[in-house]
């Protein structure tokens, strides 16, 4: 902790010296710990600015000097009086004597990851404020901001890292049984996924019963539009999910109204959703997870928008993420016993669901299922000795089938509905990165691009609208532009330009990336986005919904909007913000990571996979702020993914 400073430099090609050197200086800091408090004053001193400074520009009168212009800067930047600012300090400076007097715990590359951690924290932070990085350094008092904010984001990080790694480490035992005389702890020992299975249906039908008729994503209504031959049936939406969600609204037509097919169908996802919670749950238990960890799932699961909002809302994204939970917790089984778990009907069965409902309820889930096939069928070739022909084959065709059937099923689907599958549509999907670098690059280096680049960029999509659409949060606007009838000497043309263009201002192409995805990694930017009524206002056809009866308010209305409010008020309290902010999920998994790399424990990386994907797919696709639904199947694992670690690191230490 003390010598997190020094930690600053191992961000130099000299890293791994300066790394050695701060342990060093560590330990002696550690022998001397009158200079080891004041070094960790110091550091919560600038943790408790990092929390209190603004990085807006303040208007500073008079020409005093430097020294002068950077205390008037942090003067009128903070946010906070002295007084409460005093209390977080000393708050933050127990604490931390307690954790150096107590933990002995030192991860080195903890450190590094830290600070770049903070890195990101600050460049996020000018992301924040005007889409570029020049306010940070605009000027000295600017650049001693940031150079504080980084020192307290890392030393903040670092105290966090070091107490969940004090946490896993100490609190890894599951709690031993007690028998109890109370009925309900009875019953949930002897039929535990039951108990769970209804205590999810307690915590999730009030919400579901709230938001009758249902709460509707705006794309659910285009694929409406499509199945009832409004509009052309392209495959843009995943077929499969357009003729289910018609079903169900045919179904509500044929009983006399629409609401009640929506209805149907929210009722019968939160049935679903409560399922394969109780499942990920009672597989925490069946490895022994801590009673505090299931406990905090619950809790999580009660009261977090991510989970409360999304399992009342007929979107895509529902269904796909509860299946790669699911698809997880089959993972999970598959290595507690790889032997018995393809002999087994039931396992087969549920990874096949999982797998056939993630290819076909969203186009992503392709990349998740590819993946994890070549690992298991490699898994199988590497251990071929230990295992019979007969057995390998069995596991190639089982896990091969649910891609065989999910493909035939959509084949089916986009036959008998006449879908249209636009030529380039999963080109223009898949290249959303380079577009959104195109665009941002003719925002602000026109003048540098010559009219024969400019024409080269233009075959394949619209470089003269590209400026004026170029929104940092979302690509969607940029794509819009694609030409579907860009030939393939086009691409490779377009391609030279975008190579050439990248060397000369390769920072524009890392702000347009990290412009649109820093939220997946900055918690201090709420990220949600609420689904509260059948009637979407921004949906361009209102004649559509009038037609069908969709209903235009909520049939509890005021308990629908104290739900809302609720859900609102959740994301910013403390504690259920905290878990209802994705990027607090991805530095968890990078911290197990390192943790696992760090103790060298085998069998725990294989799982993150999934969790990794699933990021990469978010960086890669249209937006993530206010579109947080495409990261739920992140959030929806998290809980498990920590159960599998500890589950990992007690059978190590068993084994020892």
């Amino acid at each position: 902790m003390p010598y997190i400073i020094t930690g600053i430099l191992a961000i130099s090609p000299w890293h791994i010296m300066m790394i050695r050197f701060s342990l060093m200086w560590g330990v002696y800091m550690k022998s001397n710990k009158r200079y080891m408090n004041c070094i960790t004053a110091l550091l919560c001193f600038c943790t408790t600015l990092f929390f209190n400074i603004s990085f807006s520009q303040p208007e500073i009168t008079g020409n005093a000097g430097v020294i002068y212009s950077i205390s008037e800067n942090i003067r009128q930047s903070l946010k906070n009086d002295f007084f409460m600012m005093t209390i977080m300090f000393v708050a933050l400076y127990y604490i931390n004597l307690e954790i150096n007097k107590k933990i002995e715990y030192r991860i080195p590359s903890l450190y590094f990851v830290n600070i770049l951690l903070a890195i990101l924290w600050l460049i996020s932070e000018g992301f924040r404020i005007n889409d570029t990085t020049t306010m940070l350094f605009s000027s000295a008092g600017q650049a001693a901001k940031s150079i504080i904010y980084v020192i307290g984001a890392a030393h903040l990080l670092n105290c966090l890292g070091i107490l969940l790694y004090y946490l896993f480490k100490t609190k890894i035992n599951a709690d031993e049984e007690k028998v109890s005389r109370n009925i309900i702890e009875r019953f949930y020992s002897k039929h535990t996924y039951v108990a769970l299975f209804f205590l999810m249906i307690i915590v999730w039908i009030p919400n579901t019963i709230i938001s009758h008729p249902a709460s509707i994503e705006c794309d659910v209504w285009d694929s409406l539009l499509q199945y009832f031959g409004k509009a052309t049936f392209t495959a843009h939406h995943p077929p499969v999910f357009t003729v289910l969600v018609g079903w169900a609204a045919s179904f509500g037509l044929s009983v006399g109204d629409i609401n009640t097919g929506f209805f149907l169908w929210v009722v019968l996802q939160t049935i679903m959703a409560a399922a394969i919670m109780a499942y990920a749950l009672y597989t925490m238990k069946i490895m022994k997870a801590p009673k505090w960890l299931i406990i905090l799932t619950i809790f999580i699961a009660a009261l977090s928008p991510y989970y409360m909002c999304y399992v009342t809302t007929i979107v895509k994204d529902t269904p796909f993420s509860f299946a790669v939970l699911l698809y997880m917790v089959e993972l999970v089984y598959m290595h507690l016993d790889w032997n018995k778990y393809w002999k087994s009907a039931r396992h087969i069965g549920l990874y096949g669901i999982a797998t056939m409902v993630m290819l076909l309820i969203r186009h992503n889930g392709k990349y998740i299922a590819a993946v994890m096939l070549i690992y298991i069928l490699l898994k199988c070739i590497c251990n071929r000795a230990n295992y019979s022909w007969k057995y390998i084959a069995s596991v190639v065709i089982w896990s091969v089938l649910p891609l065989l059937l999910a493909t035939g099923i959509s084949e089916t689907v986009n036959s008998h509905y006449n879908v249209t599958v636009q030529e380039g549509e999963s080109m223009r999907e898949a290249l959303s990165i380079p577009f959104q670098q195109t665009a941002r690059y003719a925002k602000y280096y026109d003048a540098e691009t010559s009219e024969e680049d400019k024409a080269t960029i233009d075959k394949v999509i619209d470089y003269y609208a590209l400026a004026g659409v170029y929104e940092p949060v979302i690509s969607d606007p940029v794509k819009s532009r694609f030409h579907y009838y860009a030939t393939q000497e086009d691409w490779k043309d377009y391609f030279k330009v975008w190579f050439k263009n990248f060397w000369k201002h390769p920072l524009t192409y890392f702000g347009a990336t990290f412009d649109q995805n820093y939220y997946i990694i900055y918690p201090m930017k709420e990220n949600i986005r609420l689904y509260y009524s059948t009637y979407v206002d921004y949906f361009w056809d209102h004649n559509f919904m009038d037609e069908l009866g969709a209903a235009q308010t909520m049939t509890f209305e005021k308990a629908n909007d104290m739900r809302i409010s609720s859900y609102k008020l959740l994301q910013v309290l403390p504690i259920t913000g905290v878990f209802s902010s994705l990027p607090v999920y991805n530095i968890i998994i990078i911290y197990l990571i390192l943790f696992t790399l760090h103790d060298r424990r085998k069998g725990f990386l294989w799982l993150t996979i999934p969790v990794i994907l699933s990021d990469l797919i978010v960086v890669a696709g249209p937006a993530i702020y206010d579109n947080i639904r495409y990261a739920l199947p992140i959030i929806y694992s998290m809980p498990l993914v920590v159960a599998y670690y500890l589950y990992v690191y007690q059978k190590v230490e068993n084994i020892k």
